[in-house]
């Protein structure tokens, strides 16, 4: 099952947003409108995640993970294709000092298959309400078929403009890097 870590459990992140740090990081996009946050990312790479499965039935897979915990392994863009590997991004909304209404993406490489379904995607897209703080946006590979080398991106979409974006390059390891 394809488990996206992300922000649809934010409400009951609240707990694990104890980490901060900042990474430089040349993604975030500044808000520009009266009364619309800006974002920036506070920390990206390979993470250690404690989560469980909820519903999803708009996932390729159809399920996603609530996180519950999170502990940033590696700061890196570059994460290897392989089963059992967290990856994603910490972010914060600047300017909303309450649970805002946001969009996340994630973008692949090439048109993710799940093999099991039939379903297919190049970008899933998932709504969910965060509260001021920093908040997750990851992915966790379960499945071979998940393994899709090349540039993904992560964004974060309020209201249909984007607040910011990180690329991750996957790579399989062994491949030239």
């Amino acid at each position: 099952m394809l488990r996206m870590a992300k922000i649809v459990a934010a409400a009951a992140v609240s707990a694990l947003l104890m980490f901060s740090g900042l990474f430089p990081v040349r993604a975030a996009v500044a808000g520009d409108a009266v009364g619309e946050p800006s974002a920036r990312i506070v920390e990206f790479g390979v993470y250690d995640v404690v989560s469980s499965p909820v519903d999803q039935s708009g996932a390729v897979s159809g399920t996603a993970n609530a996180v519950r915990g999170l502990r940033l392994l590696q700061g890196t863009d570059r994460v290897p294709a392989r089963v059992g590997v967290n990856f994603g991004m910490r972010f914060q909304l600047i300017g909303s000092a309450a649970a805002y209404p946001i969009e996340t993406r994630v973008v692949y490489p090439k048109a993710m298959v799940n093999p099991e379904t039939g379903r297919s995607a190049t970008v899933e897209t998932f709504g969910a309400e965060i509260k001021p703080g920093p908040n997750y946006h990851g992915f966790t590979f379960e499945h071979e078929w998940e393994l899709l080398p090349g540039v993904w991106r992560f964004q974060i979409y309020s209201r249909g403009r984007l607040l910011l974006e990180k690329a991750f390059t996957v790579y399989r390891p062994g491949d030239q890097v």
